[in-house]
């Protein structure tokens, strides 16, 4: 279904439940994976019932129901918001490494999803009604304090699962982009720097200096959390 549909998430639907029980993503799947590789243990006392279920069926090669392998990552839990919700405060959680909401109704109905991507969308199209995001615009990525972070590496003749184990003990494993390689001087500008993540509808940003090299990574949740700070929730 995500391949099909070129989304990198999706609702997990309980039907006898009647209700929508989490997220499945990219992150859960490689989770899953390492799993069942016997690449990562989960210490008992972290395990869910869930995960124990989940864990148990693999061993004995039996088919698993996507339900126990959804938030499986922990990384990206499924998180939801009435319609009338300000978006000022969809803003502030998009800070703290939420990647997507639910959109419910009254009677508990999926109205849609609402990502950080649609809401970076809207907020650059309806820029001139926010005052208050006008001045840091200006600023530099060095000035937003944007400019430089650790950046993760490996090599390129390692094996691909050693890739991946590495991606998920520093939980670097969230949306996956349309484009590999993008980029932004440290010295480019926030708004310039949000119009290329709008453009490009990457979640992520490399950070280079002068010289050509990698100095950090800028990314949605960075951008929202500078935004958080300027949108009132």
């Amino acid at each position: 279904v995500l391949l099909k549909n070129g989304i990198t998430s999706a609702p997990v639907y309980d039907s006898a439940k009647k209700t929508y029980v989490g997220m499945f993503d990219y992150g859960d799947l490689m989770t899953y994976i390492l799993l069942l590789l016997k690449k990562m243990e989960v210490p008992l006392e972290d395990q869910t019932m869930e995960m124990r279920d989940l864990i148990q069926r693999t061993s004995k090669s039996q088919n698993v129901p996507v339900k126990l392998a959804s938030d499986l990552s922990g990384k990206d839990p499924f998180c939801t918001v009435l319609a009338e919700t300000r978006l000022g405060a969809v803003v502030h959680d998009f800070g703290t490494g939420i990647h997507r909401v639910a959109v419910m109704d009254s009677q508990g109905n999926m109205k849609g999803i609402l990502s950080q991507s649609s809401t970076l969308d809207f907020l650059m199209r309806h820029l001139s009604e926010y005052p208050q995001l006008q001045p840091v615009m200006q600023k530099s990525l060095q000035q937003c304090g944007l400019a430089s972070s650790k950046v993760l590496s490996v090599n390129g003749e390692e094996k691909v699962l050693d890739a991946l184990i590495t991606m998920t003990y520093y939980e670097e494993l969230k949306d996956i982009d349309q484009y590999p390689i993008l980029d932004v001087n440290a010295k480019s500008t926030f708004g310039y720097t949000l119009s290329k993540l709008q453009a490009t509808k990457a979640h992520r940003m490399w950070v280079v200096n002068d010289s050509g090299c990698a100095v950090g990574v800028v990314s949605l949740t960075d951008v929202f959390r500078v935004l958080s700070g300027l949108i009132d929730e």
